[in-house]
């Protein structure tokens, strides 16, 4: 509900500012909470496409099934803003380009390959620290 407040709160401004530009192409972009409002924007016009960086879940499934603006989203293996709000309420929408730990870009990634990149980064680290106490 925060981030769309937060978007509701300028969507009036911008969208008279984007009518005012008529037919130009429009690509929507965000990083972290700016991802979030993206998606948002994303959910009131069609443009050509959103990319997010980083972005945190924003909304259910019955909300990303009525954006009609294709998403791509990239998130890097330990960014846990990406993991947050946690389901099974919100969802992220559109594609995933992961960053794994070895900077290869996987489209797409089976959970258990995601979950695998993950021990072996951040995670890892901090579970081996608590081995250690």
């Amino acid at each position: 509900r925060g981030f769309r407040n937060a978007f509701d709160s300028i969507w009036n401004e911008l969208k008279t500012l984007l009518d005012s530009y008529g037919d130009t192409p429009v690509w929507i972009t965000g990083h972290s909470l700016g991802g979030a409002l993206s998606v948002h924007c994303a959910s009131k016009m069609v443009a050509n496409g959103c990319y997010t960086f980083g972005s945190p879940r924003v909304g259910s499934k019955k909300f990303n099934q009525s954006i009609m603006t294709p998403i791509y989203r990239i998130a890097k293996n330990n960014d846990i803003v990406t993991r947050i709000p946690t389901p099974p309420v919100y969802h992220h929408h559109g594609d995933l380009y992961f960053i794994t730990n070895d900077q290869q870009i996987l489209k797409n990634p089976s959970m258990s390959s995601m979950i695998k990149e993950r021990l072996g980064g951040n995670e890892m680290k901090i579970l081996r620290i608590f081995a250690r106490s």
